[in-house]
């Protein structure tokens, strides 16, 4: 076989008797969509128990990838992991909390960390430096204004903020440091306190990402059916699903954004939606609008702001 080929171990728990070699991407991911990744020590249950040990089993690969689909992926509180690969890949459908993550040789190629879904945030809370990395790409949201969470500290040359429909500026801080922020949907999410100096990127090229959204959309979207009004609806932005969540099941083609709607009672916010299904049982087509692009690949350029008052 070749050893530069993609490598897949999908399991709900994993015993390692040995290193795992090869050199090309090793991605673990459970079986059960929604188990989560637990790294360090004091397995968890629900989870993908990885030690520092077991990472050390799969130095050989260029990079680890790291997949959770319905999940978190989080490190122990208070710990600290040491990995050989190049380049790391965290991608969950939920929160990502990390702590310190170390490079053997000093520096991580790359480090990509995506949550669909959730938040990225900093597990231990100290303030310290948790990665360092030559690029650093940040597929997801940080920590919002007014939300308990502490912020990733960084040490990167290039960085790239991904939040579709998000605005991503800068903050620079007395002592030098930059704060990179999104404004989305009216709410301030910081998301990563930056201790080099990088050159910020607006734009990544990441299919495998792209493809996980997609995988993480289409698991969301199995619920079970209700039973008092069906339609179909067109819906402008993902985001439109989130508000109806709660008080509708429904289905989903991430591919051209086409929802099937089942919803539980008749009146759904009529106010909120401009839909009144009061006594009618029907098959429909409607439009929701969020007022984002319908695909949200809208680009904003970054700004730097710097204010001493």
């Amino acid at each position: 076989p070749d050893p530069t080929a993609p490598f897949v171990i999908e399991a709900d728990s994993l015993t390692l008797n040995g290193a795992i070699q090869g050199a090309g991407t090793l991605t673990l991911k459970p079986v059960t969509d929604s188990h989560d990744i637990h790294l360090g020590s004091g397995p968890v249950a629900g989870a993908l128990n990885l030690t520092a040990a077991d990472l050390a089993k799969l130095s050989s690969f260029d990079a680890l990838q790291l997949v959770s689909v319905a999940g978190d992926i989080g490190m122990q509180a208070g710990e600290a992991l040491t990995l050989n690969n190049g380049s790391i890949e965290i991608r969950s459908g939920g929160d990502i909390s990390l702590g310190s993550l170390n490079h053997a040789s000093g520096s991580f190629d790359q480090v990509i960390l995506q949550s669909v879904n959730g938040r990225i945030v900093d597990a231990n809370g100290s303030g310290a430096l948790d990665i360092r990395a030559t690029e650093i790409v940040m597929r997801g949201l940080g920590v919002a204004e007014g939300q308990s969470g502490a912020v990733l500290a960084v040490d990167a040359d290039r960085i790239v903020i991904d939040v579709p429909g998000g605005i991503v500026f800068q903050d620079v801080a007395a002592d030098g440091s930059v704060r990179f922020m999104v404004m989305k949907d009216g709410v301030l999410h910081t998301q990563l306190v930056n201790h080099g100096t990088a050159v910020r990127q607006s734009g990544v090229v990441d299919a495998t990402g792209d493809d996980f959204i997609d995988l993480v959309n289409t698991s969301a979207a199995l619920f079970q059916p209700a039973s008092n009004a069906v339609f179909a609806a067109q819906v402008s932005s993902p985001n439109t699903l989130g508000a109806l969540m709660s008080k509708a099941s429904y289905s989903m083609s991430a591919a051209n954004s086409d929802v099937s709607v089942r919803l539980g009672e008749p009146d759904l916010h009529a106010a909120e939606y401009g839909i009144d299904l009061s006594g009618k049982k029907f098959l429909s087509s409607m439009t929701f609008s969020s007022g984002q692009n319908s695909s949200e690949d809208v680009g904003y350029e970054y700004w730097v702001e710097s204010l001493n008052l």
